[in-house]
């Protein structure tokens, strides 16, 4: 825990976002990584990003891939921990599932 003055000090100085914080605190936004995620006028389809759709909700080829405007893979409460975020260099291979590893070591 801060003090208020410190918090207050922090959103005044733009070093902590206070819209943000706000939101951490309501049902289903604990883990949040960004005011973008649920930026709706961000999206191509109007939707939220997809770092907020559950992980076991998405198509085999959703799973790992993180959103593209905050490059997190997940921030959905229901995935019970912190927002997981893509955090190295991209390389195909870290995409591929089981099987199409196996496709691709019979080339």
């Amino acid at each position: 825990m801060i003090s208020r003055d410190l918090y207050d000090f922090l959103v005044r100085n733009k070093v902590a976002d206070g819209a943000l914080i706000a939101k951490w605190k309501k049902p289903g936004y604990e883990y949040l990584c960004s005011m973008l995620a649920i930026d709706k006028s961000a999206s191509n389809f109007g939707t939220t990003s997809i770092c907020r759709v559950p992980l076991s909700k998405r198509s085999q080829e959703q799973q790992v891939l993180p959103a593209v405007n905050t490059g997190c893979v997940s921030c959905a409460s229901c995935d019970k921990g912190a927002p997981i975020w893509w955090d190295g260099p991209f390389r195909r291979k870290d995409l591929l599932f089981e099987d199409e590893q196996d496709d691709d070591e019979d080339e």
